[in-house]
């Protein structure tokens, strides 16, 4: 990789594959033999900063995607782990988008939670985003591993909406017996596949949440998945169905 030439007047030139590796062993201050010094807020902050100069008006309402997926490695890297659910020694990177923007990248070990530090990143960039587009709407949006209780009383307590896929189990499994069984009778009788039959379960906490749990079934494939969702004023229903949808489509893979 060689070095790109900026397009803006304010940058310098783009580093290449040495620069960026100094650049990682260097210190908030240069020293006599690392000469390269950054600022990690500034660097984070860029990302959604870049994200927000993007859109020429405010938006309605943005969906943020929550992934935890693993960067493989292929040597005795520092800090490496062997995850099993991925079969193999990597990082557990932490990425946060909308769309097609990069909003965060986190390198972490494997021997974490997949969820862990979602909270610190969300709360940087919501706090970043509101600070240009006070009204806009925001969904969080990500699979099971993100459906921990901290996530979403945080989300609750900052108005985020949020769909999350929810680990099934059998208590939530009987929720939806007698709904799977109706809706696989009826299958028989049309002869037509059933897919996506939602049921729904206000979620009864103290103090009073908004969480709801919902089942959706598919007579073709005998499944049932969960989710969570939380609206706390007038979320765009398209957005809702949109991200319904796309954990459906990820649970199926």
């Amino acid at each position: 990789m060689r070095r790109l030439e900026a397009k803006r007047a304010d940058c310098a030139p783009i580093a290449g594959k040495s620069r960026f590796n100094r650049l990682e062993l260097s210190r908030p201050e240069p020293t006599k033999y690392l000469k390269i010094s950054h600022d990690g807020t500034a660097i984070e902050i860029l990302l959604v900063d870049l994200f927000v100069e993007a859109h020429r008006q405010a938006p309605r309402q943005i969906v943020l995607d929550l992934d935890a997926t693993d960067d493989p490695l292929h040597g005795h890297q520092e800090g490496r782990f062997f995850h099993g659910y991925y079969d193999t020694y990597c990082y557990l990177s932490l990425y946060v988008t909308c769309g097609r923007h990069l909003l965060a990248a986190k390198l972490r070990r494997s021997n974490i939670d997949g969820a862990a530090g979602a909270e610190v990143e969300l709360e940087r960039i919501v706090e970043r985003i509101r600070a240009s587009w006070p009204s806009v709407g925001i969904l969080v949006r990500a699979d099971s591993g993100f459906a921990h209780e901290s996530l979403m009383a945080w989300c609750e307590a900052h108005g985020v909406d949020l769909v999350l896929g929810l680990a099934g189990n059998k208590r939530l499994a009987q929720e939806i017996e007698w709904h799977m069984a109706r809706a696989e009778a009826e299958s028989q009788r049309t002869g037509e596949p059933l897919q996506g039959l939602p049921t729904h379960d206000t979620q009864e906490l103290e103090p009073p949440s908004s969480r709801h749990r919902q089942g959706r079934m598919d007579t073709r494939r005998g499944q049932s998945r969960f989710i969570v969702t939380m609206a706390s004023g007038c979320p765009s229903q398209l957005a809702f169905r949109e991200a319904h949808a796309r954990l459906e489509a990820a649970a199926r893979r």
